[in-house]
């Protein structure tokens, strides 16, 4: 079980340009700076971190819940929630969380494709760009195009087909760049 935890409310380190993304790129839990450095919700924090460091997400769900749990005790103004991801090939069989939608990430798990707007209609002049920039804009757009219709209420894909399009698309163009590929997730919201 792979678990991120995320912030559900628009304030924090980032916020997408999508108010209703519920996807795996959104701010998590942070130090919380009035608070000692021994205060039950900062030990949880260095907790987390020392966790989730090496790969992003943690696999522990009673150390994720408790987390949860003591920043809502303290009230720390930092609204958090527990998500679950799982690659479309790896999807969950008799899961009780809520199925949020698919998300476009990276490799690392740190960028999405929906949350920044990257997908959005271009702005670019073709006249002022290279080839290669020229190219990288067509299969933006076109990914930008074909998922214009297709997000749900959470701002993310409903089907695994669409997702693992876009994802091919964007992988094409983040390989040509030598950046890794794009990965298509289920993003679950998970059962309290």
């Amino acid at each position: 079980m792979k678990l991120r935890i995320v912030r559900t409310d628009r304030s924090g380190l980032y916020e997408s340009r999508y108010a209703q993304y519920r996807g795996l790129d959104r701010s998590g839990p942070t130090y919380v700076q009035h608070l000692s450095a021994s205060h039950p919700a900062n030990e949880a924090f260095y907790r987390y971190c020392e966790e989730s460091a090496l790969h992003g997400y943690l696999n522990d769900e009673s150390l994720a819940k408790s987390l949860v749990q003591i920043y809502a005790e303290f009230d720390v103004n930092q609204p958090l929630e527990i998500v679950e991801f799982y690659s479309t090939t790896e999807m969950p069989a008799g899961t009780t969380a809520q199925f949020l939608g698919y998300d476009l990430v990276t490799n690392n798990l740190a960028f999405s494709y929906l949350a920044n707007g990257m997908l959005d209609e271009s702005t670019e002049i073709a006249d002022q760009m290279t080839e290669s920039e020229r190219l990288e804009e067509a299969i933006v757009a076109v990914t930008a195009s074909y998922i214009r219709h297709r997000r749900n209420d959470n701002g993310l894909l409903q089907s695994a087909e669409d997702a693992l399009v876009c994802a091919e698309c964007l992988g094409v163009l983040r390989e040509s760049k030598e950046m890794g590929g794009v990965h298509a997730v289920a993003v679950y919201r998970h059962a309290e």
